[in-house]
């Protein structure tokens, strides 16, 4: 599956659990959400995302993510708005859904729902 990223095509493809499982903590994903509730959600979205989406890195370096123009640029903190190179909030969150729906989360989470449903129906 393919999703646009300010203007880029971005291949986003099933990921194996146990490379996941390597690479990524519950922590990443708390920390993303909290991110996005303290608006600090850029860096750490860039690097999760980055295991969720390998050829994410083939369009984007961490840099540009963040919204800066080059290294030096964030090295010295001169955010440039007009020439801003990063996702909106909307692409971010995209790229979440898509990764989760693309490595079956979804079906996953129906499955959880559905056998919570069963306990809580064999409970009554």
């Amino acid at each position: 599956m393919e999703i646009e990223i300010q203007g880029k095509t971005v291949t986003v493809v099933p990921q194996k659990h146990a490379r996941l499982r390597n690479k990524l903590s519950t922590d990443d994903f708390d920390a993303i959400f909290q991110g996005f509730a303290s608006g600090t959600y850029a860096v750490e979205s860039y690097r999760v995302l980055s295991v969720l989406v390998p050829d994410l890195k083939n369009h984007f370096k961490e840099y540009e993510w963040d919204g800066y123009v080059s290294q030096e640029a964030k090295d010295n903190d001169q955010y440039d708005e007009e020439a801003d190179p990063g996702p909106t909030t909307a692409e971010i969150v995209l790229a979440f859904e898509t990764a989760l729906m693309v490595s079956g989360a979804e079906r996953l989470g129906k499955i959880i729902d559905l056998v919570q449903s069963s306990a809580a129906i064999q409970g009554n």
